[in-house]
This record gives structure tokens, C-alpha cells and sequence, in this order.
């Protein structure tokens, strides 16, 4: 142990108490980010865990130690959610409140471990490191696997790009600037990992090496595309993190409205927090948390799978089923926006947090204080982070609670557990979303009007990712596979509603949980527009699908097993740079923030950012840079691609808003984007170089292009007479 759980405790106390005048006095920014991670990060939910859990044995080192993170980042925004109405969010402040709840948990840690015999209580434990023989180690082969595995990843995540604005139907096959090299090292390293997955390891680290596995997944195919294109963001993220901008100005929340996630405070609590605490641009702070969700959420994943398989090399398989056939390894979000710094990414960790909880023994649901504490802890954190998502849970809970009771198994939900997440639920969103019931009174007019103009049938299409024309062969048949996926994933869950009697508990759980996020899709796609929350089954769903699929296969005959077994693995092995190439680089030139982007944004907040009521227009329906650079200004773009059925529509769009342009009294702003035209060419099959783009921009220069501010290569900038007369210094 580290001397016994008193040494660990008295240490978590100088490290909390040393940050403090670290992190308020010191401008060294590496620092700084180090003590705002360990105190901000990890320590908050790792000394809950203590608190909550002061036996060793009452929970495993690998899911204590996944847990710590995440519940972190669901108590900490809590806390300064609180903070923010009886003081401010100002750095001073918000590092004494998490010092105060750290300090208070090692309290509570202590008084509750002192109460056991001193072998029984939680400390980390260096006796494996004790016994470690690095003659052995270096003798075996698995760890040169291990050392070539990272030097992989490692070349992977380093690759040299090239950023180009073309019209290519897939953009990440173009943007390597040498793709056979890249694909090359790609498949050595899948090589490998399949390998290290499915051959025989130690037993005591077979869970952690499995863990591990997944996390190294995650950096490929979610890393890479954060690291590699420039802050790795989109349009959402954009504007997310100009609502951090604000609050770290104004050292509170303002009101609701002025939110781009009205009512969401959650993400923007904690990014104001860690920005002002490491130091770092709320651009870098962003990178941060979205390789963070990333990882710890396939590592959560990892270690459902390999409880809910029973298998460690059954819970591989379902893992790399997720990420490259159903393109979703963080649930909560859809493939495309996977990399982006929203509020959705984050309550998927809380979400995975509470299935690990969900699965974690067979007999047990929630009955523990521990599990009760944390279950609403992280309920509350989804409902200030993206309510939508905790309906997720209660739907779930209430499904599986269901299913239990028409299979009379013993096992299941107390009653307390079902009532408590919906009513925090439905008080959270009627103090922040009284418009859910505007859409409730229009829902059958509304739903009947879009059922009739077939654009539910238009919504499943986007929701279905469908590659479009132009690309090459193995786009539509990964499309097909997918489907196939979610098809034969779905029809398993529906039979085995006629045979939940003969099923073991935690299938039960499984079965219960797809209905409960099938049941919720189907509300909720018919209560927003369009039916958009079709894709809530498309994102949570394969984390459960899979299992499933695999927990099929595996009853097969140990002769069957291996072949059919092997025969996945080949598939996914083929499929796997293309899943890699499609699902999450397919629009990187499309969405990523590049140097072009920026230099327009630094432009516009030089220029324009002290300018009272001013406008933005744009030719894409969300601006990157202007919601960073001027979040005061009204944003006004294309309505949604989803909405958008053809290209009429979308001229009709652009021409209304070059109108309003043109013919306003008040300053406005018309940032044409090159980007947007070529996003608008995935969406529309419109060239970035039509006829019709051309001519927008000429009206947009006005005469002898007087109206032209700012251009580059990737934006240009047009300035309506009244914005032109205050910038100049009239009236700033």
C-alpha cells in the first residue's frame, strides 16, 4: 500500500492545499494545467468514490479509477453551478469551492475508513509493482507487441496533413499526403491490436490490458481527427466555447437565453473552470475535454462489455463491432459530431458511467447507498449538461424495471430508483424548457404536416448516413452493413421479448435498456421538428446491439464460435480503415477550424466586437468563427441541412438573407464561407464553384466591391453600409 489509506489521505491533502497558491499566483501554464487536472479532474470524483466506498474490495481498482474521472466532471459544474448564485465563477472563488469539497470528501473518507479494520480500508496499492520482473518483462514478446503498438499509435496521431478546399466527395482520402504510406501503418497497427486483443494474456491484467486496448481505439479513431485538424472543432463547438469565453469574462452565468444551450450550463461551468485554472485558451481547453470524453468513455465501454459478455476476448469483438460497423464510440452523439466540445459528449460519459453501474452485478440494482448517491449524482450532471439525455435514463430505468416484472425475476429496481431521476428529471426541465409544451400543443398539426411532406423520410436518409453519389464502392456497402447491424441488432431485442423468461438477468438488462431507448426515440423524434431524434437509437443503441449480436454468436458450438468468430474479425479488419477514412474523417476539410478560419475570426473581434447590435449573416446554417469571436451579435444563416430538401431551397435561403443584408438600417455582417460551400456540396451535390455562389458574392461586394472588408483564401468579410460607418470610428 502507500504506507496504509491515513498516508493517502494526508497526501490528497497537501497536493489539494499546494495547488491553491500554485494555480491563483503561478503563469506557468504547464503547471498550472497539471494541478487544475489531479485537483479539477480526477480528485473530486476519486475522493467520492472513498467516501462512498472506503472498502478495497467494495469496488474494483480499474472501475474506481474510470469512475474518478467521470464523476468529476459531473460534481465539479454542480458544485459551481451552486457557487455561481451565492458568489461567482471567477477563478479565485470556483478553486477554493473545489478545494473545500476535496478537503471535506477526505473528511468523510477518513471518519468512514477509520470505522473499518486497517486490511479492509481503500489505499493504492504499489505491492504489484513490488513483485514486478523486468527480466521476465523484457523477455516477453507481448511487451515489444505492446512497445510497437504505441510507436504506431504514436506515428498514426503524428501524420502529416494537407488541408485543401476541393470538392472531393470524400475529403479524408485527400487529405494525406501520402494515403498508401498512411494506410499501410494503419493496418500494421489494426494488426497488431487484434492480435494483442485476442491472443491469451495474464490473467490479473487481462481486464486492464483489454481497458487499455479500447483507449488506444479511441485515440485512433477519435484522437486523431482532434489532434490533426486545427482545435479539432465545428460549428457547435465554436459557439459552446464562446459561451466559455463569456463566463470567464463576466465571472458568472448570464441569463439562460444568452446560452447557446439555453439551459445547459453544465459544459460551459466546467470549461470556464479549467480555463482559468490551467491557463490554457479555451481553444486548448477544448482539445482537452474532448480527448478526455473520448477516452474514458471507450474505456467505460470496455469494461460494460467484459461484464455483460463475461468474456474479455467476446468483449473486444463487441467493441470493435461498435466503433467500426455502427461508427459510435462515444453514444450520446452521432458519428459526425463526434470530436466536437458539446454538451451531449459529456452527459454520454455520465450515461456510460451509470450503465457500468447498471451492470455491475447480476443480483444488485442501485440498492447499495453508494450506487443511489452516485446514480442521481450523475443524473443531476446530465440534466444541466443536456436534459434531453436524462430522459435517456429515466426511459431506461423504467423499461428495465418493466421488463423484470413481466419475467418475475427478483432482481429489480426499487421503486424510490424509478421515481427520483423523473421528477429531478422534470423539475430541471420545467424550470429551463417551458417550450417543450409549445411543442407538445402543436405536436399532431406539426407532425401530420412533415409526415405529409415526406420529410421524415428525408430525416431517416441524414439519420442513416448515407454516403451519397460519387464516392467509391465500400462507402454504400458500409452503409448497408451498418444497417444491417442496427436491423438484425433490433429484431433480436423484439424476439427476446418472447423469451425474457428464459433469459439470465443481465440479458434481461440489455433487452430492457434498447427497448426503453427505442421507446424514447420514438416520443422524441415526434416532439422536435423533422423527427431529428432519430438518431438518439442511432447513438446509443449499438453499445447495447452489439453485445447482443456477440452474446449470440458465442452460444454457437466451440467449433462455430471460432469459425464465425473469425470470420467477424476478418470483416472488421477489411472495413476498418474505411470506417476510420468514412465515419470520422469524412468531413474533416467540411467542419474542422483551420488557420484561414481563424485569422477571419481574429479580424471580426478586432473590428466589430465592440459594435452594439450587430448582425451576422452567413451562407452555413451554424458561423464557426463569428459565434467565438463576436458571441454578442445575432446569428442569422440557412436553415438546417436536414430542412434543407433541395437546392432551390437553399438559394431561397441565402438569397433572403443577402436581401435583409442589403436592406438593413442596422450594422450587419455577411461572412461568406468557402468552407460552407463545400459542406453545402456534401449536403446538396452543389459545386463550391457554381454559377449561383458566384453571383451571391457579387451582390454581397456592392458597388466596385465597396462592401468587401476581409478576405482570404478559406472567408471573406462583407460590411453593410451602417457597419462600415461604425467601424470606422463614428460611433464605437
Amino acid at each position: 500500500m502507500v504506507n496504509s489509506s491515513k498516508t493517502q489521505l494526508l497526501l490528497i491533502c497537501f497536493i489539494s492545499i499546494a495547488a491553491l497558491p500554485v494555480i491563483i499566483l503561478s503563469d506557468i501554464v504547464a503547471l498550472n494545467t497539471i494541478f487544475a487536472f489531479i485537483t479539477g479532474l480526477f480528485l473530486p470524483g476519486y475522493l467520492l468514490l472513498i467516501a462512498l466506498y472506503p472498502r478495497r474490495e467494495s469496488l474494483g481498482g480499474t472501475e474506481r479509477f474510470l469512475l474518478s474521472f467521470a464523476l468529476s466532471l459531473a460534481v465539479v459544474p454542480l458544485i459551481l453551478l451552486v457557487l455561481n448564485y451565492v458568489w461567482s465563477l471567477e477563478l479565485i472563488p470556483c478553486i477554493i469551492a473545489v478545494t473545500v469539497f476535496n478537503l471535506l470528501m477526505v473528511a468523510v473518507g477518513w471518519w468512514r475508513q477509520r470505522r473499518l479494520p486497517a486490511e479492509e480500508r481503500f489505499a493504492v496499492s504499489l505491492s504489484p509493482l513490488a513483485e514486478f520482473n523486468v527480466t521476465v518483462l523484457f523477455k516477453s514478446i507481448r511487451f515489444y507487441l505492446w512497445v510497437l503498438l504505441i510507436g504506431l499509435t504514436t506515428w498514426l496521431l503524428c501524420s502529416p496533413l494537407q488541408l485543401t478546399l476541393q470538392p472531393f466527395a470524400v475529403e479524408s482520402l485527400h487529405i494525406f499526403r501520402n494515403l498508401p504510406l498512411f494506410a499501410g501503418v494503419f493496418i500494421a497497427w489494426f494488426l497488431v491490436l487484434i492480435f494483442l486483443m485476442f491472443s491469451k494474456s495474464p490473467s490479473k491484467l487481462a481486464v486492464i490490458e483489454k481497458v487499455a486496448l479500447s483507449v488506444l481505439v479511441a485515440l485512433v479513431f477519435n484522437g486523431f481527427w482532434i489532434i490533426n485538424s486545427l482545435y479539432g472543432f465545428g460549428s457547435d463547438s465554436m459557439a459552446n466555447l464562446a459561451d466559455v469565453n463569456l463566463v470567464v469574462g463576466l465571472g458568472k452565468l448570464p441569463p439562460l437565453g444568452d446560452l447557446n444551450y439555453s439551459g445547459y450550463p453544465g459544459a460551459t461551468i466546467i470549461g470556464s473552470f479549467f480555463t482559468q485554472a490551467s491557463g490554457l485558451t479555451t481553444f486548448a481547453t477544448g482539445t482537452v475535454f474532448c480527448l478526455e470524453t473520448s477516452i474514458i468513455a471507450a474505456a467505460l465501454l470496455a469494461l460494460f462489455l467484459v461484464r455483460t459478455l463475461k468474456n474479455p476476448n467476446a468483449a473486444m469483438l463487441a467493441l470493435l463491432l461498435i466503433v467500426i460497423v455502427a461508427a459510435a464510440l462515444s453514444p450520446a452523439s452521432v458519428p459526425s459530431r463526434a470530436l466536437a466540445f458539446r454538451a451531449d459528449i459529456f452527459s454520454g460519459v455520465f450515461w456510460l458511467s451509470f450503465i457500468t453501474l447498471l451492470f455491475r452485478s447480476e443480483e444488485e440494482i442501485f440498492t447499495g447507498i453508494g450506487e443511489k448517491v452516485i446514480v442521481l449524482l450523475l443524473l443531476a450532471a446530465t440534466t444541466i449538461f443536456y436534459a434531453n439525455h436524462s430522459f435517456v435514463i429515466v426511459f431506461v430505468i423504467f423499461s428495465i424495471f418493466i421488463v423484470a416484472r413481466l419475467a418475475k425475476d427478483p432482481h429489480s429496481i426499487e421503486p424510490a430508483m424509478l421515481y427520483l431521476p423523473l421528477v429531478l428529471a422534470v423539475l430541471w426541465s420545467l424550470y429551463i424548457a417551458t417550450g417543450v409544451f409549445k411543442s407538445v400543443t402543436r405536436l399532431l398539426p406539426s407532425f401530420l404536416d412533415i409526415l405529409f411532406a415526406g420529410e421524415f423520410l428525408h430525416t431517416f436518409q441524414k439519420a442513416a448516413g448515407g454516403p451519397g453519389a460519387g464516392v467509391p464502392f465500400w462507402m454504400p456497402l458500409m452503409s448497408y452493413i451498418r444497417w444491417a447491424f442496427y436491423g438484425l441488432g433490433t429484431l433480436i431485442t423484439v424476439a427476446g421479448l418472447f423469451f425474457i423468461r428464459k433469459m439470465g438477468t443481465l440479458q434481461r438488462r440489455i433487452i430492457g435498456t434498447v427497448f426503453g431507448i427505442g421507446v424514447f426515440t420514438m416520443i422524441f423524434m415526434f416532439l422536435e421538428a423533422q423527427g431529428v431524434q432519430v438518431t438518439r437509437y442511432i447513438a446509443y443503441a449499438p453499445v447495447f446491439l452489439s453485445p447482443l449480436l456477440i452474446g449470440l454468436l458465442f452460444k454457437f458450438s466451440r467449433l462455430w464460435k471460432r469459425i464465425l468468430a473469425g470470420m467477424a474479425i476478418v470483416v472488421l479488419f477489411v472495413f476498418s480503415l474505411p470506417s476510420f477514412l468514412v465515419y470520422y474523417g469524412g468531413n474533416f476539410n467540411t467542419y474542422a477550424v483551420t488557420e484561414g478560419d481563424i485569422a477571419a475570426g481574429e479580424f471580426l473581434g478586432e473590428r466589430y466586437g465592440s459594435i452594439n447590435e450587430l448582425t451576422v449573416y452567413s451562407n452555413r446554417h451554424f458561423p464557426d468563427v463569428t459565434y467565438y469571436y463576436l458571441p454578442d451579435a445575432a446569428q442569422k444563416g440557412p436553415r438546417v441541412p436536414s430542412e434543407v430538401l433541395s437546392e432551390n431551397d437553399l438559394w431561397l435561403d441565402v438569397d433572403n438573407l443577402v436581401s435583409r443584408f442589403n436592406k438593413s438600417d442596422n450594422p450587419g455582417l455577411f461572412v461568406f464561407s468557402e468552407r460552407a460551400s463545400l459542406l453545402w456540396y456534401h449536403e446538396t451535390g452543389i459545386l463550391p464553384d457554381d454559377e449561383q455562389w458566384q453571383l451571391i458574392k457579387n451582390e454581397l461586394e456592392g458597388e466596385d466591391g465597396a462592401n468587401l472588408v476581409f478576405s482570404n483564401d478559406y472567408v471573406q468579410v462583407y460590411a453593410n453600409p451602417a457597419a462600415v460607418a461604425l467601424s470606422s470610428g463614428s460611433e464605437r
